[in-house]
């Protein structure tokens, strides 16, 4: 698999989904950093502080992605998302739910938010590819 993001960043509160993410990411060679924040507030804090300072970096959405979990301690994933669309420049990042929710109401709650993909736990090679090239195609009708 040759695409590659800048920057991932995987937002869940199950360290164990968390190191099984980050290994399948790193051996698909998929991003040039994977970073791990184990809830929406610490994912807020690592974004303010690594990412936005910077933002003349970001050169597409698929430059920086996140993948969030909407069940979480503290702030769950759609905490994040109210907090997130807040900050300057959040629509240059790309975000996908990634959740072992099939709740119907959780869907539609998650079609209010910019979110490029609502992916369904576990996370595996076909759906990586499949995320990669759906930000693909929705950069070339931007």
């Amino acid at each position: 698999m040759k695409p590659k993001f800048n920057h991932v960043l995987l937002v869940d509160d199950d360290e164990i989904t968390n190191f099984l993410n980050q290994n399948l990411l790193q051996e698909l060679q998929v991003a040039n950093h994977i970073h791990v924040t184990q809830d929406g507030l610490e994912a807020l804090d690592f974004i303010q502080q690594h990412w936005m300072e910077n933002t003349e970096h970001i050169v597409a959405p698929e430059d920086k992605l996140i993948l969030l979990d909407i069940n979480m301690s503290l702030v769950d994933g759609f905490g994040f998302l109210d907090a997130f669309r807040e900050i300057k420049h959040s629509h240059q990042v790309a975000i996908a739910l990634l959740t072992t929710s099939i709740n119907e109401r959780d869907l539609e709650k998650a079609k209010v938010y910019q979110i490029q993909s609502y992916i369904e736990k576990p996370l595996n090679r076909q759906k990586v590819q499949e995320l990669w090239e759906k930000l693909q195609q929705d950069s070339e009708e931007e």
